[in-house]
């Protein structure tokens, strides 16, 4: 979560791709559709920092953030991680409500909830929040 919260291209990744398979080039041209300022070599940058990121590091294939598969041309794959911990759950709520600086959201708000960042169901999250807080 703190990739996604502090590096902008995670968090427009997560927020706006969701689950899914795309090519390198894919991810490309969503990018460029979203954020059409941006210079196509600011975009290749952004996209192949990102791809990077989830190659070489547990948060890819570890963590179902987006595998990196061996594949020409390059396909990332994010599955999600299912059933993350209480802990991180709880964590990355402290932080979207920091990043918001307001003591209250709209669910139905397109924000960075923790369902958004670790690519899990909405019902579970907000189980795991409701038990925990009445512990």
């Amino acid at each position: 979560m703190n990739v996604v919260f502090n590096f902008p291209t995670a968090a427009w990744y997560v927020q706006e791709l969701g689950l899914g398979t795309w090519t390198t080039g894919e991810i490309r041209e969503q990018l460029l559709f979203y954020v059409p300022r941006l210079a196509l070599r600011t975009i290749n940058n952004a996209v192949m920092e990102l791809v990077g990121l989830l190659e070489r590091t547990p948060l890819g294939r570890e963590i179902n953030q987006g595998e990196v598969l061996p594949l020409r041309p390059r396909r990332v794959q994010r599955k999600g991680h299912v059933y993350p911990s209480v802990e991180a759950l709880c964590f990355a709520a402290c932080r979207l409500f920091e990043q918001e600086k307001r003591e209250s959201l709209e669910i139905r708000e397109n924000l960075l909830w923790p369902w958004v960042i670790f690519g899990c169901a909405q019902k579970y999250v907000l189980g795991q929040l409701l038990c925990h807080g009445q512990k």
